[in-house]
């Protein structure tokens, strides 16, 4: 029922699956590798974790955690979906891969990319994938890079850092776009374009220069980087509606 191991826990169920056995913490661990015939965990019942690092393959089926505590995810593989609860600190991402969704929640902590040069998440069966964080999803220097090819991505973000709460790069087709849950506080960034969120406001006094050099524009709004940058001076009647009115390279 329950696995305690100091260090690295190896568990495999060779053509069955690895279910938890009480609604206590199943597997606690620095490191779990978990390999399954059929799948680890259940909707209903998922695997109660503490570890500090996952892999896990569910060769015929889906991978359901339920974790306590900061993790790091170093692969997860499934043929059916993914779905992963964080209710006490972050999810640090490797790989994660599914021939169905992948949905990660941070009940009160952050998703972020730990991994650069590799597709942190990958589903291809055309169906919505959903990343929720109280904090953040991705960081200005370290995006969340995503290869969902067809299917939809949403996002929910509470948090912000250097005004930037969601930032993905990589494929979400056919719609090559974001689905926002959410009014964030910080911008919401996919592929260096702005799909979302909210951008504080500033003044001459606000702006220092920086690497690339920052134009102020009295009237309007900025990002630091590589992106397209809109200025706006109203909203339209129907409050749904930014005309914009200047674009600034």
């Amino acid at each position: 029922h329950n696995v305690f191991a100091s260090n690295v826990a190896n568990i495999a169920s060779t053509v069955g699956a690895i279910l938890a056995g009480n609604a206590g913490t199943n597997l606690t661990a620095a490191t779990a590798n978990l390999v399954a015939g059929t799948a680890i965990g259940t909707s209903a019942n998922p695997l109660h974790t503490a570890v500090g690092t996952l892999n896990a393959r569910a060769r015929e089926g889906g991978v359901f955690i339920s974790q306590i505590g900061t993790i790091t995810i170093g692969a997860i593989t499934a043929t059916e979906q993914v779905e992963l609860v964080d209710t006490t600190g972050d999810i640090r991402l490797g790989t994660v891969t599914s021939e169905y969704y992948v949905n990660l929640t941070a009940t009160v902590g952050s998703i972020l990319n730990v991994t650069p040069g590799v597709t942190n998440i990958t589903a291809d069966c055309n169906s919505r994938s959903t990343l929720t964080a109280a904090g953040v999803i991705g960081t200005w220097a370290s995006p969340i890079t995503v290869n969902i090819v067809p299917g939809e991505l949403a996002v929910w973000a509470g948090g912000a850092i250097d005004g930037v709460s969601v930032n993905i790069q990589g494929k979400v087709l056919p719609s090559n776009s974001l689905i926002v849950l959410n009014s964030p506080p910080g911008v919401v960034l996919f592929n260096n374009r702005i799909q979302g969120g909210g951008i504080p406001g500033f003044t001459a006094q606000d702006v220092q220069r920086a690497d690339p050099s920052l134009t102020f524009r009295p009237y309007g709004l900025y990002v630091m980087g590589p992106f397209d940058l809109v200025w706006c001076d109203q909203l339209e009647p129907d409050c749904d509606i930014i005309r914009i009115r200047e674009v600034v390279d």
